[in-house]
């Protein structure tokens, strides 16, 4: 089974929170206001961090590689949210951002170094990353 289609077999039946509302009020605390600025979530899943930060006043744009996703995320939020069908690896197809971040998916990104130097293309100068993770004793995720 591909990455794609194990994705997409787990939004077909999913719903509710894919973060702990902690991880998102950690995110708005550590990046301020996000009002009328541009914010990149990456592995949106079916968008509630996206949603969320929709509520703050950001223009979001939320990727995940699932298109199960990223439709109910486009149904969900009424076009609100620039929902895109898109690997992480090719963020910096989409411009620069004021903020980025991501909810346990550095542990899915391969390979990592090259997510990194997307990512750093994909921040404007000043810019802040945040990511929750799940796994503390990872060496890339402590970094």
């Amino acid at each position: 089974m591909s990455v794609t289609a194990f994705w997409d077999e787990v939004y077909e039946t999913k719903e509710g929170a894919h973060s702990p509302d902690s991880s998102r009020l950690a995110a708005l605390e550590f990046f301020g206001n996000v009002r009328s600025k541009r914010l990149l979530e990456i592995g949106c899943g079916i968008g509630d961090n996206a949603v969320f930060w929709a509520k703050q006043g950001a223009d979001v744009t939320a990727i995940d590689t699932s298109p199960v996703a990223v439709k109910k995320l486009r149904e969900s939020s009424g076009g609100a949210i620039k929902a895109i069908e898109l690997d992480a690896l090719n963020i910096d197809e989409l411009g620069q951002f004021d903020f980025v971040c991501g909810s346990m998916i550095l542990h899915h990104l391969e390979p990592f170094a090259v997510f990194a130097r997307k990512l750093d293309q994909t921040m404007k100068p000043g810019a802040q990353a945040f990511f929750f993770e799940n796994n503390a004793m990872s060496q890339a995720l402590v970094w």
